[in-house]
């Protein structure tokens, strides 16, 4: 019998040396549930100790990381820094024109409307 089944007035009804064992058996039950209970503690504070210290490494590793960074970042800043320098803003930038080279050498080969080859002659038509 454990504690959870102990019925006083069963209990009053035993004899002393029934009670006597009646008690010593429920205190057995109460002593394995505190020992079940203090394994799953222990247990827990082990997971727990675990976790600590898979954190400390992590945290480890991402200032790792974080240093092995630190360079790429300045230099992505530098560049960043040098192209703001270099590129004109869309404002600035002159509009494109064609080389004085080739002024006055095109030619209009028909009606600007209608095509110069017939409809009939597209292959993509057919």
């Amino acid at each position: 019998m454990n504690h959870e089944d102990f019925d006083l007035n069963e209990y009053q009804q035993l004899s002393d040396l029934d009670k006597l064992k009646l008690v010593e058996q429920i205190a057995k039950s109460l002593k394995k549930q505190i020992d079940e209970k203090d394994c799953n503690i222990l247990d827990l504070q082990s997971q727990i100790e675990d976790l600590e210290f898979e954190i400390e490494n992590l945290e480890f590793e991402v200032e790792n990381l974080r240093d092995q960074q630190k360079p790429f970042r300045d230099e992505r800043k530098r560049l960043r820094t040098a192209l703001e320098l270099k590129l004109p803003s869309p404002e600035q930038s002159p509009r494109r024109s064609p080389p004085p080279s080739i002024a006055g050498k095109g030619k209009t080969l028909g009606d600007i409307v209608s095509p110069i080859v017939p409809e009939e002659d597209w292959e993509c038509l057919k």
